[in-house]
């Protein structure tokens, strides 16, 4: 079953952003502790096999699909930290939600899968979304700009 027609998906995007973004890092957690060995061994064959090459490319312009749909939900939600495009939001998801971090930090370094999901979030959240100082400070309607930090991150 494609990932955007699982059942997780629409419950995902109807969430709030901070709800969204933790269900989202939850499931993508759960996919990586079951396919993470399989995609790192299809990633390394990928540096010397053409066909496992073009294989690899596909599966990251898939995963980046699903992230753009994540990532446009999220925009037409909230307004994205620093005035982002969806399309940088999901560059940003892309890299943090990679199947190689997960296999680096939980199969190399020894983190739990919940310390995992807990970097994930709070990464992706302080990325992704605007600070509450900010919108607490925004004219109504409007949240304020972030000047202290580029969108060129």
């Amino acid at each position: 079953m494609a990932t955007l027609d699982r059942p997780w998906v629409a419950e995902a995007m109807a969430a709030p952003p901070v709800e969204q973004i933790q269900l989202l890092v939850t499931a993508t957690a759960r996919i990586h502790a079951r396919v993470s060995p399989v995609l790192e061994v299809v990633r390394s064959a990928a540096a010397v096999d053409p066909e496992i090459a073009e294989l690899w490319q596909t599966n990251i312009g898939q995963r980046h699909a699903v992230m753009a749909t994540f990532a446009g939900a999220l925009a037409a939600k909230t307004t994205l930290r620093n005035g982002m495009d969806a399309l940088r939001a999901a560059d940003i998801l892309l890299a943090i939600l990679a199947p190689e971090a997960y296999h680096l930090l939980v199969r190399e370094r020894g983190w739990s899968e919940e310390s995992w999901q807990s970097w994930a979030a709070d990464a992706l959240v302080r990325q992704l979304l605007p600070d509450q100082d900010t919108l607490a400070q925004a004219p109504a309607g409007r949240p304020a700009k972030d000047d202290h930090r580029s969108s060129q991150r």
